[in-house]
């Protein structure tokens, strides 16, 4: 092996270092690149979970707070949806002040499949 042999040789060995070095370089920025975008995006869950824990935890005191007054409401408010009976009670209960009543109307509604109409004048 002559000395220009060798020179050349190691000129090739030096090139293919520089060149799996570029290579290689370009491969870890492509790799580090795609984990930063993984990173970023669990954050972001993570981030969309913490919110959606507290507004569970926030609605959960709600429940607490409101508990009483949904009793309530369920007690007060008629279960049923029966207008004949609605009248009757509304009527029974203007006759017992001495109220007089013009009309009773309903507005529309698709609750229990009917639609809401007027009832007849009293």
């Amino acid at each position: 092996m002559n000395s220009k042999r060798l020179y050349f040789g190691l000129l090739g060995v030096i090139a293919l270092l520089i060149v799996a070095l570029v290579g290689g370089a370009y491969g870890i920025d492509t790799l580090l690149s795609e984990q930063a975008k993984s990173l970023a995006d669990k954050r972001l869950q993570v981030d969309v979970l913490n919110t959606e824990q507290q507004q569970l935890t926030q609605a959960k005191r709600d429940i607490q707070k409101y508990q009483d007054l949904a009793t309530i409401a369920k007690s007060v408010v008629p279960q049923d949806k029966d207008q004949v009976q609605t009248v009757r009670q509304i009527a029974s209960l203007a006759a017992q002040y001495q109220i007089s009543l013009m009309s009773i109307t309903f507005p529309s509604s698709t609750l229990g499949g009917a639609t809401g109409h007027a009832s007849p004048q009293l």
